[in-house]
């Protein structure tokens, strides 16, 4: 009968990965990179209305977020009081005063 070989405690699993990310450095994150580079283009390929519709839905929630701010910023700083009521329904209804 075999005997199934126990894992290494978790402690020592984490340490040892742990190094061998820090050796891969640079070079690891990059390749990190173009996989997932990679596996994005895959998708899009495979699923493009899935794709096209995030594109969409990153445009609808960037819009707002930072482009209404900005906006907002531009605002004069003096408000223009509105006109009193009697004056926009006298203009409405063509009555004058």
């Amino acid at each position: 009968s075999k005997q199934i070989a126990e894992p290494p405690p978790r402690h020592r699993r984490r340490r040892e990965e742990g190094r061998a990310r820090r050796r891969r450095g640079a070079a690891g994150a990059a390749a990190a990179a173009m996989g997932v580079m990679e596996k994005l283009k895959i998708f899009v390929v495979k699923e493009p209305v899935v794709a096209a519709s995030c594109l969409i839905a990153g445009f609808g929630l960037f819009l707002p977020a930072v482009v209404r701010p900005i906006l907002d910023s531009w605002e004069t700083a003096e408000k223009v009081p509105p006109p009193p009521l009697n004056e926009v329904v006298a203009g409405v209804t063509g009555k004058n005063k």
